[in-house]
């Protein structure tokens, strides 16, 4: 398996950040990654990240996402985040869930299209952007 790396684009004209994670992590990779991603988003008044996980592989277990989730929490709050996956990823039901559970507004995706659109969707209705 390929060591974690991740790339970030600003797109000032669809305003969002499209990212990509690839490879395996551990946990303080995934924390590290979300935490560069929110700075990214605040330096650039944005709001909306779109990033492909489809090609990332999560190491650890059910018990320990949610303890990373918990930490997420704080970069993710106030951000429209979509997730695109991978269809054998089992992990990601459980991060949508604690989304709803915790009021954040992260949904996941096969498809980066319809992750992208979905961002524009709720940016609209959010923060009124026409």
């Amino acid at each position: 398996m390929a060591k974690f790396s991740y790339r970030a684009t600003v797109d000032s004209k669809e305003k969002l950040i499209h990212a990509a994670a690839y490879g395996e992590c551990v946990e303080a990779n995934i924390i590290e990654m979300y935490k560069n991603l929110g700075l990214a988003l605040k330096s650039n008044q944005l709001k909306s990240l779109v990033i492909d996980v489809s090609q990332l592989h999560i190491t650890y277990d059910y018990p320990s996402v949610l303890t990373v989730l918990q930490k997420l929490n704080q970069f993710v709050d106030g951000i429209t985040l979509a997730r695109v996956i991978s269809p054998s990823d089992t992990k990601s039901g459980l991060i949508e869930a604690f989304a709803d559970k915790h009021g954040l507004t992260i949904k996941n995706f096969e498809n980066y299209n319809d992750a992208v659109a979905w961002v524009h969707t709720v940016n609209e209705k959010i923060y009124k952007i026409k």
